[in-house]
């Protein structure tokens, strides 16, 4: 595990983050905490795990080193990086030493569109069609570890925030290998919106997912409570976050 140097400024625990801001809230200190997270890239704290925005170039290094390890552990084609967009952002957990334990992108809705318009546009359009801001979850995997449990719910926690407490995303998209729906759907509330295909960019088994954010009606730290409830009931049950097909 490459070990890298977290961001200085420290933004505390994310279980004492106060309720779910709606977009283009300035209320509270929360607000501004949210803020820092795009502006000067802090880290939030959840137990012994650190949550960034990957930055500087060796974040990133770290980030994509990691998708090579574990997207060809699986056996899948390793997806290429996203460079130069600003609509993607790329997330990463660390543990206090550095080491970055996993890592996830949260793709924004532009004029070019998501990566998901490739196989999935008429199930895309149709959540843009009603008026809804949609995005997607790419580029995810964790390394094997103790703590990957906690690991996976920090990455989506950091994507809720700047999705749907910034940028007021109603939908977010996901694709995964087919073997692992019923596990997005039980543990995140993950409907499935599209049939299975092969994915181009990692040459795997896809199935388009979508999460309707507009139905998590309770706090940002109560959602992110919740997932780590579900996760400790699933005990020694495989988690299946290496496996997402999107790159």
């Amino acid at each position: 595990m490459r070990a890298v140097d977290m961001p200085k400024a420290r933004i505390g625990r994310v279980r004492h983050l106060t309720g779910h801001l709606p977009h283009g809230s300035s209320h509270g200190s929360a607000a501004g905490v949210i803020g820092d997270v795009l502006g000067n890239s802090p880290f939030m704290a959840q137990g012994s795990i650190r949550v960034a925005i990957a930055r500087d170039p060796s974040q990133l290094e770290a980030c994509a080193s990691l998708i090579a390890k574990r997207y060809g552990w699986r056996g899948y084609d390793v997806p290429e990086p996203i460079v130069d967009n600003p609509s993607y952002f790329t997330i990463f957990a660390a543990n206090p030493e550095g080491q970055v334990l996993g890592t996830l992108t949260l793709g924004l809705d532009s004029a070019a569109g998501l990566m998901a318009d490739e196989m999935y546009k008429t199930e895309v359009d149709l959540a843009r069609s009603g008026g809804g801001r949609v995005a997607e979850l790419v580029r995810l995997a964790v390394e094997v570890c103790p703590d990957a449990k906690e690991v996976l719910a920090s990455l989506l926690h950091m994507a809720y925030l700047c999705g749907r407490v910034i940028h007021g995303v109603t939908d977010a998209f996901i694709e995964v290998n087919p073997r692992h729906v019923t596990y997005y759907k039980r543990l995140f509330g993950f409907e499935v919106s599209g049939t299975p295909k092969t994915c181009p960019r990692v040459n795997a088994p896809a199935v388009l997912l979508r999460l309707r954010l507009e139905r998590i009606h309770q706090a940002a730290h109560d959602f992110v409570e919740a997932v780590f409830q579900q996760l400790e009931r699933q005990g020694n049950e495989s988690h299946p976050h290496e496996e997402i097909c999107a790159p």
